[in-house]
């Protein structure tokens, strides 16, 4: 019974230290080349440059939604309805991290 406490045990210091190094959101965002800003209007906006597109804004919002849109003139106004799987991972921690889910 003592050696079955010890794997217990070792399992469960095994699984806080890949918690901890576990990636998070906002590091994920940064590998796909999103900067992070903060503003009024929402908890979290993460922005991505192209040369060619216009920039890509992921938000989450206050009331706990999230949108993706471009910017069209300095202005937000494409929303888009397609994420990457990348982006979405990244996405789906946030939001964990937020305790949304």
């Amino acid at each position: 019974m003592e050696d079955d406490d010890d794997d217990f045990t070792d399992w469960l210091i095994d699984r806080e230290e890949c918690i901890d190094m576990e990636e998070k959101a906002d590091e994920m965002f940064e590998k796909l080349g999103y900067k992070i800003m903060f503003d009024n209007t929402c908890l979290f906006r993460y922005v991505k440059c192209f040369e060619l597109k216009p920039k890509r804004h992921i938000i989450f919002a206050i009331d706990k939604t999230i949108s993706v849109c471009e910017e069209n003139e300095n202005e937000l106004a494409i929303n888009r309805d397609y994420f990457t799987m990348q982006e979405l991972k990244a996405i789906n921690k946030k939001v964990e991290e937020l305790g949304w889910i």
